[in-house]
């Protein structure tokens, strides 16, 4: 959006107890190119919160909270990982590599 904030959204489904719930969570977007393979920290993220908690709400408000922490924490890091101009994703080798 224009004033650079994101929102995260979670739908849940209905359950003989519950009523289908859509949560939400506006937060300013964080300027980082280390984001790959967030998706798959999210979902891991809040599967372990949902574990502990037993909480659909209270897990996606952690986990949410917990993934703007990591991704802030990274921003001064530079990935080692490149891709070629073949598409090709290469790894610099490491001294200790056999």
């Amino acid at each position: 959006t224009a004033d650079n904030s994101i929102t995260d959204f979670l739908l849940t489904s209905s359950t003989a107890s519950h009523p289908a719930d859509c949560l939400e969570i506006s937060h300013t977007r964080i300027a980082s190119s280390n984001t790959h393979g967030t998706g798959c920290t999210f979902s891991a993220a809040f599967a372990a919160y949902h574990l502990l908690t037993g909480d659909d709400s209270k897990a996606f408000y952690k986990t949410t909270r917990y993934m703007e922490a990591i991704i802030k924490k990274s921003i001064h890091f530079k990935s080692e990982i490149r891709r070629d101009s073949s598409s090709r994703i290469t790894v610099p080798s490491d001294s200790n590599d056999t």
